[in-house]
This record gives C-alpha cells, structure tokens and sequence, in this order.
C-alpha cells in the first residue's frame, strides 16, 4: 500500500499538468506531444518514456473515473480535455 501511495503521489501532478496542457491546447494531442509540453512546463522526469507514463496514467484515469475524467479519448492515441480538466 506504501508503494501505490508513492506511486499516486508522483502521478497526481503529472496528471494535473496533462489536464491544464489538453485545455491550453484546445485541441487533442497525443500523449507524447502532451508529455513534451508538460516537460517544457517544468515536469522533471528521469524516464525514458515519459509519454508512455503518461499515457497510463491517462487511461487509468478514464477507466477509474469515467464521464468524471479530466480526460477523454478523441479517437486512436489521442486526448482531449473535458470540462473537468479547467476545475
């Protein structure tokens, strides 16, 4: 349980930042450009893939939080904002 604390920690603000980079942008985006965004944001990674971290986090998202997602799909490997995003 320790580890899975640890492991939401790290990814509440990197999900935080995907949420404000998707309403910035207006449009959906893939995970990586979402992911090259929050790094130039100022999201400090030491990951080789950061965009698939991301993209994990956003479809667990989606899949746990439904229609009270920040998130949604856009079609194949893309993301848009929803109305939650901006709260």
């Amino acid at each position: 349980m320790e580890l899975l604390a640890q492991l939401l920690g790290f990814l509440t603000p990197l999900l935080d930042l995907a949420a404000k980079v998707l309403a910035d942008a207006g449009e959906p985006l893939k995970a990586k450009q979402i992911a090259e965004r929050a790094i130039a944001a100022g999201w400090k990674t030491k990951g080789k893939t950061p965009h698939a971290t991301l993209y994990a986090a956003v479809s667990r998202e989606i899949t746990v939080k439904g229609s009270a997602s920040r998130f949604a799909k856009a079609g194949r490997g893309l993301f848009k904002a929803t109305a939650k995003a901006g709260q």
